[in-house]
């Protein structure tokens, strides 16, 4: 009788691979708390992706609006080498999962979904502010490679756009709360990628902002303090 009341509705989600999905088994999670479980995997008539059926908890009903996103859970690397292994590490134990972003409120209900095929680097409970940068080469930037602000890590990389063969490359960029609030229009953005190596009086002096940056690259910021006065 328990089950029965806590049953919810069933729902459609489409992705391009099956990888790493069970029936009855997989789990969809929002902040690590279950909210349904695949019900059954299938191939499309055309075979071009897999449609995924799940059932929902009943008090998963709220989320189920047009503004909600799934995607698949698994050990990942992301923003390049071994400095990118950072999202999904629970899954080596526990196998793959489904993740839920409800997205902003007062959304359409709907049933059916396109899953993401990649995990989103915004949530929609996350508070922050995305750019758009522009540079003449991408060097060894990647999507997820970290932006700093005096040496504090305040974002991310979300994914860049080559445009034409000789143009400049188009960077948009995540920047969380509070140090959103810093950029203006005179902000100078540079590039942190690779080592500095300096050979002084006391040895040779080997400097770089983190692993993750010399290995993936990174973004750093500062404003001028004139222009800290003006509006963001």
């Amino acid at each position: 009788v328990h089950a029965f009341v806590d049953r919810g509705p069933l729902i459609t989600i489409t992705f391009k691979t099956a990888d790493g999905l069970t029936a009855h088994q997989t789990e969809v999670r929002h902040k690590a708390v279950k909210l349904g479980t695949v019900d059954e995997i299938s191939l499309a008539k055309d075979m071009s992706h897999v449609v995924v059926r799940v059932r929902m908890n009943a008090e998963a009903e709220p989320v189920l609006t047009d503004q909600a996103r799934f995607w698949v859970v698994r050990p990942r690397l992301s923003g390049g080498g071994l400095a990118g292994l950072q999202t999904g590490l629970e899954t080596l134990v526990s196998g793959a999962y489904l993740a839920v972003d409800p997205g902003p409120a007062h959304g359409r209900p709907t049933r059916s979904y396109k899953g993401l095929e990649e995990p989103p680097s915004v949530r929609s409970d996350e508070p922050g502010r995305v750019i758009h940068l522009r540079s003449a080469r991408l060097g060894t930037l990647g999507a997820g490679a970290p932006v700093f602000h005096r040496d504090v890590r305040v974002g991310e990389v979300l994914s860049y756009e080559s445009g034409v063969a000789e143009g400049p490359v188009t960077l948009r960029v995540f920047v969380r709360a509070p140090f959103d609030a810093l950029i203006r229009d005179a902000t100078h953005f540079w590039n942190t990628s690779g080592l500095s190596l300096d050979m002084g009086p006391s040895g040779l002096h080997l400097e770089f902002r983190s692993l993750q940056s010399a290995l993936s690259g990174g973004i750093a910021f500062e404003t001028p303090d004139a222009a800290k006065s003006s509006k963001p």
